[in-house]
């Protein structure tokens, strides 16, 4: 493509007007001469001495000096700061012209691309400032421990804010006050505020350590019951799916039937007995699970095993219809027809409406339909 010759104001100081090249596509602006040099000669004649070629690159023209100018930052009283107070003959506008594309938008707040350098704002500053000073107070004011004189202060100090909600701090007054009285009569109950602090907190491991611990060491302390308790809750706060292994699940079931045999008068028997059924009912599921997945890869001894022991060992759970139907299902598939039939029977007369015997009466009628 054809370039084109653009006639506009030289910088260079020997020359007062230079030539540029740019492609027609360029944005750069043709000026013509002053009013003084309207009896200059005519562009079209490059001998001229008036006129000096000067080869650019192609692209767009780089911003004036007077055009930077005009976008510094303005005084507090409204006038405009001196860009030579900035602009300096080292610094070209091109280069300040450049420098301002490569800052971020949040920079304007702080500098001015035709500056060098940063231009703080005193009423932005005085809003930042107000927003942070507040905030930093705040931060440092919630991390600071409440002062106390005696252990006795800090026990009771982290009674109250046990029973304010505030588990976080009473938490490191408590594990101060187990350390440094470890022989003190209320250690025991120093030690459950501690474990229920974490309990609240969701520190299941730290939570079954301390209930752990005065359950050892302090057997007959009058905590022993609810520490009982709260050491089955992390237990179980710590249990899986059905679909993992239940080793928390086994250990939180010990725990509420070890509680409600040696507690039977505590006031939380009957909350333990629910956390005792949904274990089994957990467990109970597991086992389903185990024996459906032998049943699908036709592994019949060993998926009957697995419901003859929810049939034995959870028959208080839901799951007793569903293993009993295993069971069904496995003699079915082992060939013995007759007994699997008489099976279907029961579990449709044992439950009716429910869906266990809708399926029972499919497999029934199919086994019928065969014979």
């Amino acid at each position: 493509m054809p370039s084109t010759t653009w006639w506009t104001r030289s910088r260079a100081a020997s020359s007062r007007w230079s030539r540029t090249r740019a492609m027609p596509t360029s944005r750069a602006r043709c000026r013509r001469a002053a009013p003084a040099r309207r009896s200059s000669p005519s562009p079209s004649s490059p001998s001229s001495a008036a006129w000096s070629p000067c080869s650019s690159r192609i692209g767009p023209s780089v911003p004036s000096q007077k055009y930077l100018a005009s976008r510094l930052p303005l005084h507090p009283g409204g006038r405009r700061c001196s860009s030579s107070r900035y602009l300096t003959d080292t610094t070209s506008s091109s280069r300040l012209a450049r420098r301002a594309q490569r800052q971020p938008w949040w920079s304007s707040y702080f500098w001015d691309g035709t500056l060098g350098d940063l231009v703080i704002r005193r009423s932005l500053a005085r809003r930042i400032a107000a927003l942070l000073v507040p905030l930093v107070l705040a931060g440092c004011g919630a991390g600071l421990m409440p002062t106390v004189h005696s252990e006795a202060e800090r026990l009771t100090l982290a009674r109250t804010l046990h029973d304010r909600g505030d588990y976080g701090t009473a938490a490191e007054l408590l594990s101060l006050y187990v350390t440094n009285n470890g022989g003190a009569a209320d250690v025991d109950e120093a030690l459950f505020l501690l474990g229920d602090c974490h309990l609240r907190n969701k520190d299941w491991v730290a939570a079954s350590g301390d209930f752990e611990r005065l359950l050892r060491d302090y057997p007959e302390s009058d905590s022993s019951a609810a520490a009982r308790f709260g050491l089955a809750e992390a237990d179980f706060a710590q249990s899986r799916s059905a679909d993992f292994d239940q080793e928390f699940t086994l250990k939180a079931l010990g725990e509420w039937q070890r509680y409600a045999r040696d507690f039977p008068e505590h006031w939380r028997v009957g909350e333990a007995q629910q956390r005792i059924l949904a274990c089994r009912t957990r467990l109970a599921d597991k086992l389903i699970r185990t024996a459906r997945l032998y049943l699908q890869l036709r592994h019949i001894e060993p998926a009957r095993v697995y419901f003859r022991r929810v049939t034995t060992e959870y028959a208080d759970t839901v799951w007793l219809a569903e293993a009993e139907l295993g069971l069904a299902l496995c003699d079915a598939r082992d060939g013995r027809r007759e007994e699997a039939i008489t099976q279907f029977k029961g579990i449709e007369e044992r439950y009716a409406g429910r869906p266990v015997a809708q399926r029972a009466a499919r497999e029934r009628k199919r086994l019928e339909r065969r014979s």
